[in-house]
């Protein structure tokens, strides 16, 4: 994001998904670990408010204080719903119930490898980021196709 200055809340939100990816605490269906729960380091309140990106608040004032921890991140609860979605539609594995190694998918459990588990989360990263990009109006940041352009080689450096 050469000379772009990304808003506040979208530095720390990426900053904070890329350290948990990378420290294995992006989950699915970990309230206190998935892309949700680690923008808001850990706090589970917001499962009240929605779930799998289905919207379960009734009344607004009956849940002032979980809306508040959820906009201290910069985003309304309702981007932040939209980024449990995203999430949970993105990744396969639930490590939560099911650990890495056995997975139970359609009525059997399956194998995987961490590898396999950790390419799966990031799946669910990538979709999230590239919705955080559009709200703020950026430049997808996962798209890395512009590296490889052959219409005009450029320094690394410039690219960064």
């Amino acid at each position: 994001m050469k000379n772009l200055k990304a808003p506040e809340r979208f530095e720390n939100a990426v900053t904070k998904l890329y350290e948990a990816y990378h420290n294995g605490n992006l989950q699915k269906a970990n309230c206190s670990c998935c892309a949700v729960g680690n923008l808001l380091n850990g706090y589970i309140g917001w499962y009240e408010i929605f779930c799998d990106g289905r919207i379960r608040i009734k009344k607004e004032s009956l849940y002032k204080e979980e809306i508040e921890k959820i906009e201290i991140t910069g985003y309304s609860w309702r981007e932040m719903a939209m980024v449990e979605k995203l999430f949970e539609l993105n990744t396969i594995y639930d490590h939560f119930k099911h650990g890495v190694g056995r997975v139970y998918l359609s009525d059997e459990y399956v194998n995987i490898t961490p590898e396999q588990y950790k390419q799966d989360q990031f799946k669910g990263l990538e979709a999230v980021v590239i919705y955080l990009c559009k709200l703020d109006n950026l430049p997808n940041i996962m798209d890395y196709t512009s590296l490889f352009s052959t219409e005009t080689k450029k320094e690394l450096s410039e690219v960064f």
